[in-house]
């Protein structure tokens, strides 16, 4: 069962996870929670239209980045348990993925319900990295990024870094049917993601200290 993605392929096989790695795993799904929070946090406490509209579109984005942690870390504790069940969970984790990709830029600029077109097209293949439409969105998402004023400077330098991570995993062919290689990029992402919560709480500080 490969649904909602049932067009492509199967997803890489995974070793299971040791408990150091389950550690890292479950910290790396409470900064997503963290994430989703702090965009929230600042959609409440801001009191201009423009800000709050910014902020709402950001706070639908990592809100459905926290949906596709809960999904991946849900596929692994499925691995050599149910792998037809595991293999759709990676698939909808990665259209959630992908739907942030393509979608940041939609979401903040129009408005959150831009996400369920945006993962739909994701789902059948529509948009995608191989195709003009994807590659438009994923360029105006990252537009939004570094043109956003609301956001931390260094956010978007962040956001980048996984990114690269995502492209340099793919040209390296990264085998994942490694405990210690799955840990390794784990570890790498939380300190990416953790880098991102720490700068939105500081605005969130800063900016209660305005208000």
């Amino acid at each position: 069962m490969l649904l909602p993605c049932a067009s492509w392929k199967d997803p890489p096989i995974i070793a299971p996870l040791s408990i150091g790695n389950w550690v890292i795993h479950l910290a790396v799904h409470s900064v997503s929670l963290e994430l989703a929070g702090g965009f929230y946090a600042l959609m409440k406490q801001s009191s201009d239209d423009g800000e709050k509209r910014t902020y709402r579109g950001f706070f639908a984005v990592y809100a459905l980045s926290f949906v596709q942690s809960f999904l991946t870390t849900s596929a692994h504790s499925l691995i050599g348990v149910n792998q037809g069940l595991c293999d759709s969970m990676e698939n909808a984790f990665r259209a959630c993925v992908r739907t942030g990709i393509f979608g940041t830029g939609l979401s903040v600029a129009v408005g959150p319900w831009t996400l369920i077109p945006i993962f739909a097209g994701v789902s059948i293949d529509k948009i995608g990295h191989g195709n003009w439409a994807g590659r438009i969105l994923s360029l105006f998402s990252l537009y939004k990024y570094f043109s956003t004023k609301e956001l931390p400077s260094l956010f978007p330098f962040l956001y980048l870094t996984v990114a690269f991570l995502g492209v340099s995993l793919n040209l390296l062919r990264v085998n994942l049917d490694s405990n210690m290689v799955h840990c390794a990029i784990a570890v790498i992402l939380y300190v990416i993601f953790g880098g991102m919560g720490f700068l939105l709480n500081r605005k969130i500080k800063r900016e209660s200290v305005i208000v």
